[in-house]
């Protein structure tokens, strides 16, 4: 690929942890001009195989079509711009007819998916078929369905880790699935152990049909059949105090400088997840050591080190304690292939 040669790219991406404005600023440096829109989650989206109440969300999206309006509008403001790239990051506002119709309007166009959630969990398949080049963060995945794997990338760092660590552990996510429980078993033993811990769950996303009476009525006489739903009112809400939720998002200069900080990393991924968090990529790129949930993780020979990475089982969680203590100095994993530049360009060159 000739990186000399100013090349057009339209990007859609989630907003997310404000990934998006890196992957922007280094498609930038890589002499790429780019056009961004959000590919956003729409409300009631049903995709998600966990989603709860589906059939009522796809009447929903049959009746009010956000998806269809959405992508038109995307159609409408690059009408008179032309493309060499299409790079898309998930499929949340994907339609088949808004791909096949920037396919006509750019008829050179080369078009790039990248799939940072598992397609165990979306409904995403029938897109893989739309696009030249597919990758996905899931190893099984690539291997179900035939598309190439490539883990998350990791931003540049300005700085080394620093010999003594501000942190023995910290852990950084928003709430879904079963974190809030497993970090609720987790927290009392890091803070008897840790007192230079860092720990958040940041609660950000109104639950599904937001509605406090409709709430009432769950928490009281129904929470065995929706006990997700009845805790995520309570968290959003604020009738759960705890000392290591927030309520507030953190921006990603501070999450980086705060694993820089780090001795140790907890990744807690939903139960069904079988990829790779960008949170075990960026720790294990800043030279950290990793305790995740995922039992998958063994199966990524590119990235797996057992001396820096332990499992921990999420229905039985254990700490060691000793190995938090230990310093993850000098222990690292060689992971300058997904730096993000290099991501790109993999994604791109391909």
């Amino acid at each position: 690929m000739d990186l000399n040669k100013k090349k057009r790219v339209l990007l859609l991406m989630p907003k997310f942890h404000g990934y998006q404005d890196l992957v922007i600023e280094h498609l930038q440096k890589l002499d790429f001009e780019v056009e961004y829109f959000e590919n956003k989650t729409h409300k009631f989206d049903p995709d998600s195989y966990k989603a709860k109440f589906r059939i009522i969300r796809r009447v929903w999206f049959k009746i009010f079509k956000p998806k269809a309006k959405y992508t038109s509008k995307l159609l409408k403001l690059t009408k008179n711009s032309i493309f060499d790239y299409l790079l898309v990051i998930n499929c949340n506002s994907l339609t088949t007819s808004f791909l096949k119709s920037i396919k006509i309007a750019n008829p050179e166009i080369k078009t790039r998916l990248f799939l940072w959630d598992t397609l165990k969990c979306y409904d995403w398949v029938e897109f893989c078929q739309e696009f030249d080049v597919v990758y996905t963060f899931d190893l099984f995945d690539a291997q179900k369905y035939n598309i190439k794997y490539l883990a998350n990338f990791h931003d540049y760092f300005d700085e080394e880790s620093p010999l003594v660590s501000r942190y023995s552990i910290v852990f950084i996510g928003t709430h879904h699935s079963n974190r809030f429980s497993l970090i609720d078993k987790l927290y009392p033993v890091i803070k008897a152990n840790f007192s230079n811990s860092f720990i958040r769950l940041i609660i950000i996303y109104k639950p599904f049909f937001y509605n406090k009476f409709l709430y009432f009525l769950i928490s009281k006489f129904f929470y065995k059949i929706f006990p997700d739903l009845a805790l995520a009112y309570k968290l959003f809400e604020k009738r759960i105090t705890t000392e290591f939720l927030q309520f507030e998002r953190i921006n990603y200069n501070d999450v980086k400088d705060i694993y820089l900080n780090a001795n140790v990393i907890l990744d807690i991924d939903m139960p069904e997840q079988t990829g790779l968090s960008q949170r075990v990529i960026l720790g294990l790129a800043q030279g950290k050591k990793i305790i995740t949930t995922n039992q998958f993780i063994t199966y990524y020979k590119d990235i797996y080190d057992p001396k820096v990475i332990h499992i921990i089982d999420e229905n039985k969680p254990v700490l060691d304690i000793n190995w938090i203590r230990e310093s993850s100095a000098g222990k690292m994993v060689d992971l300058s292939y997904l730096r993000i530049d290099n991501w790109l360009t993999k994604i791109l060159g391909e």
